[in-house]
């Protein structure tokens, strides 16, 4: 789950407001959800784990809860959530049906919510340092 300060920055960073459509993709607890709320942004949540997934539901009431692979957000989300903010901690080397490690994890999550953001949209991403400007790669 994404620490509490780390969620609150994404969702301060990410300058919403009561017209935006936010996305978490990989939503986990629904922490950056709950920094997103108060700005009154109707929310589309996206939890592949059971037992998250039914928290979610629990916490968030009325708000759509998705259950798909995130790295394939784009691809599997019902067509009408554009989203105008995507809020995201993406997993930096897990991967649905994957043993062991997957070098392009972030990548692929972000990709996918990329595709999906309305234009002049913003994302706001917790990543590791495979993503960083440094990374030669």
């Amino acid at each position: 789950s994404t620490p509490i300060p780390l969620a609150y920055v994404v969702s301060r960073a990410a300058g919403i407001i009561a017209a935006d459509v936010v996305l978490e993709p990989s939503a986990g607890t629904g922490m950056m959800a709950i920094f997103a709320e108060p700005a009154g942004a109707r929310l589309a949540l996206n939890e592949y784990a059971v037992v998250r997934h039914s928290l979610l539901q629990r916490l968030f009431p009325g708000v759509p809860v998705s259950q798909h692979d995130a790295a394939h957000i784009d691809d599997y989300l019902d067509r009408s959530i554009r989203p105008t903010v995507v809020l995201m901690n993406p997993p930096f080397s897990a991967g649905v049906h994957v043993e062991g490690r997957v070098a392009d994890a972030a990548w692929r999550h972000l990709a996918s919510a990329f595709a999906r953001l309305a234009p002049c949209g913003r994302l706001v991403a917790i990543t590791g340092a495979s993503l960083s400007p440094d990374n030669p790669a």
